[in-house]
């Protein structure tokens, strides 16, 4: 576990980070504000859904599904053992809102932003 601070962030206090994630952080990072800076309505993702395919390939061993209910894409971890399963679900699509935010990441898009991520986790004993 890493004890960390971030600049520029909206948390001011230290946090607990697995060192796994840690060791990526940058790519999370870069493509967090990359989906900022991209944003497209529900049902209009298309570069959304190209960039999610892109970055499960670059992680290897990934079943990867695509265009489900239009411009959905689901990836399939398959463990080593059998038992427990986690499911994690999110949102991808912005909503019709212009971003007032001054940011370096901020929408491209005038008019579309990714103003809330929804994660849904789903654990299957």
């Amino acid at each position: 576990m890493i004890r960390k601070t971030f600049d520029n962030s909206t948390c001011n206090n230290e946090v607990n980070i697995i060192s796994e994630i840690y060791d990526i952080f940058d790519e999370i990072k870069e493509n967090r504000r990359w989906f900022h800076e991209n944003p497209e309505l529900s049902f209009e993702e298309y570069k959304t859904s190209a960039k999610i395919v892109e970055i499960l390939k670059s992680y290897g061993d990934i079943t990867i599904y695509e265009n489900i209910g239009k411009t959905g894409v689901v990836g399939i971890i398959k463990g080593n053992f059998d038992g427990p399963c986690i499911a994690l679900r999110a949102d991808m699509d912005a909503l019709p809102v212009t971003e007032t935010a001054d940011i370096p990441f901020k929408s491209k898009n005038i008019g579309v932003s990714n103003i809330i991520i929804t994660i849904t986790i789903i654990i299957n004993y």
